[in-house]
């Protein structure tokens, strides 16, 4: 990509204005980090709810839904301080459903 390419987004009445890389790694991160359980589900909230980059919580039938402010790097330490607290992780990963909508509706020229 062109290192000058600016990219407008408009994602929930916001305008997301920045270089292409900054603006879309922004949007990844704003989606929410599901992790999916087989064990350990009171030691995962125990370690959820000291961790700062944690901003919201939801337990769920399938696992544990967060809004977690940080990257890649952050998301890896998080993985393993749960590893480490013996929790039975079964899958990791941003909720990238969001994410890709936007980005085809803005590809595309179509508002949500």
């Amino acid at each position: 990509t062109c290192p000058h390419a600016q990219l407008f987004m408009k994602i929930d009445d916001a305008i997301m204005q920045g270089k292409m890389e900054k603006v879309l790694e922004d949007i990844k991160k704003s989606q929410p980090l599901f992790i999916q359980l087989v064990s350990g589900q009171d030691k995962a909230l125990e370690i959820l709810k000291k961790e700062d980059r944690v901003k919201k919580l939801s337990i769920l039938d399938t696992g544990i839904l967060i809004q977690f402010d940080g990257g890649e790097q952050e998301e890896a330490m998080l993985l393993r301080d749960l590893i480490q607290g013996s929790v039975g992780v079964l899958s990791f990963s941003r909720d990238n459903t969001y994410f890709e909508k936007s980005v085809l509706n803005m590809i595309s020229g179509q508002e949500e």
